[in-house]
């Protein structure tokens, strides 16, 4: 299940970026927690759509065609949350967003 939340997030940045865009991922533990933080430089969504972006089919696409079955983000969430971990986002349109996907080691 977790590869299965690296797939998606992949490919929600892949379906979702600009053309030339990036993507990095990093990895940050502190105390009980472990962070892994996506950040683009993509279309980024409205803030607006923050809790909204992790629904299914749901596809904010910023009025751009990009493919995608809206399920990715819907499906990554609810793994995290079945290991106790949860997933926040934050973005600003046209320029960029960022993920962070956050566990508990124990």
């Amino acid at each position: 299940m977790i590869l299965r939340i690296y797939t998606n997030t992949i490919i929600f940045y892949i379906n979702d970026s600009r053309r030339g865009g990036r993507f990095c991922i990093s990895i940050q533990e502190y105390g009980n927690n472990i962070d892994i933080i996506v950040k683009d430089n993509g279309i980024g969504f409205e803030s607006k759509h923050v809790q909204k972006i992790f629904s299914p089919f749901n596809r904010f696409a910023n009025d751009m065609k990009f493919g995608g079955s809206g399920l990715g983000l819907s499906i990554v969430k609810r793994i995290i949350e079945h290991h106790n971990g949860n997933i926040e986002a934050h973005s600003e349109l046209g320029v960029s967003s960022q993920f962070t996907l956050r566990f508990n080691k124990e």
